[in-house]
């Protein structure tokens, strides 16, 4: 009789298309893979959890705000039972504010983190800066650390000729700098700025963030929860991308790299969470996160200088084709797995 095959489980936290993106990726992380490996997604709480012997190993994807009990439950029996667990972090602790109620909050989230690290054979990042600040604060170990980027979740769209369809904002208000929201909603205040188009999960939350950032509703079309076709033709028609990331932009953003994936020209932030290979000469249009008025001036400069932003979507293009389809990150995550054959 033969012995039935095992397959590697990408945990998630929530299916996909339901507008979670850590869902999204475990999703197309096992698509990708699968071309490798045998793998499928496991949603705790949803799927009935697999026996040891079908398990060949995990890929096991941890944010301390998305989580699923039943499926922390069964990747800690799968270590336990001596199955390889691997953890992709994409989020760990807040960022410090001086309050003692976050500098608990922080401590809380590393010692937590920490317990999920101890059950792994290896440790997977999204950016460099995750890298640097797990390492300084002992969580990983002497355990091995990967730093691989995020993809796109939006199925690529056919990219329009004349990309009229004027600026575009993706992404969640929580992601964004309000300094620099604010300074560019003052800007399109002037007569003549172009359209912008702010796509995210929620139009009600799109709506209090601009009214925040002192922004009028005149001023920008907002779309909320969209369908994976809808944002595409957004995007491939758009005429410039904005991305004013808070600690600027980084290879965690899935939405950046749906607007490299679409050749979208993107004017941004560079900041302390900037990985080193998206700026410098050949990487993307970045100015100093602590400088809003400078990135209203290169969102104005890059409006104005059709040959820059055709310039600025190629390397955009390039950028995202060597480091950040979904063929790219699934060899790397079989690399690991070749490390360990080794």
């Amino acid at each position: 009789m033969t012995a039935p095959v095992k397959r590697w489980f990408v945990t998630a936290p929530a299916p996909a298309h339901t507008f979670d993106g850590i869902g999204d990726y475990a999703d197309r992380l096992a698509r990708a893979l699968s071309a490798m490996v045998p793998t499928t997604v496991f949603v705790g709480g949803r799927d009935d959890p697999p026996d040891a012997d079908a398990v060949a190993g995990v890929w096991h994807q941890y944010s301390p705000s998305a989580r699923s009990h039943d499926g922390d439950r069964w990747v800690r029996r799968m270590a336990s039972e001596g199955q390889p667990t691997f953890v992709t972090i994409h989020e760990y602790w807040p960022p410090p504010d001086g309050s003692l109620r976050r500098l608990i909050s922080r401590w809380q989230h590393r010692r937590r983190l920490s317990r999920v690290v101890a059950r792994a054979a290896g440790v997977i990042v999204t950016q460099e800066i995750a890298a640097r600040e797990l390492r300084e604060a002992g969580v990983v170990g002497d355990r091995p650390l990967y730093v691989i980027p995020v993809g796109s979740n939006i199925t690529e769209g056919r990219s329009a000729v004349a990309r009229t369809g004027g600026l575009v904002l993706f992404g969640q208000p929580a992601a964004m700098q309000p300094a620099a929201l604010s300074a560019l909603a003052r800007w399109l205040d002037a007569p003549g700025r172009p359209p912008l188009t702010w796509l995210g999960r929620s139009v009600d939350e799109l709506q209090a963030a601009w009214q925040a950032a002192g922004g009028t509703r005149a001023q920008v079309t907002l779309r909320g929860a969209s369908a994976d076709g809808d944002v595409a033709a957004v995007l491939a028609n758009a005429t410039l991308g904005l991305a004013p990331y808070a600690d600027g932009v980084s290879a965690r953003r899935t939405t950046l790299a749906a607007m490299l994936q679409h050749g979208v020209p993107v004017a941004g932030l560079r900041g302390v969470a900037t990985d080193s290979w998206l700026g410098g000469d050949a990487g993307l249009e970045l100015v100093a996160d602590d400088r809003p008025s400078d990135f209203v001036a290169l969102v104005a400069r890059l409006c104005d200088d059709a040959e820059a932003r055709e310039r600025a979507g190629r390397r955009g293009r390039v950028i995202f084709e060597q480091r950040m389809t979904w063929e790219r990150i699934a060899a790397a995550y079989a690399q690991i797995l070749d490390g360990q054959r080794s």
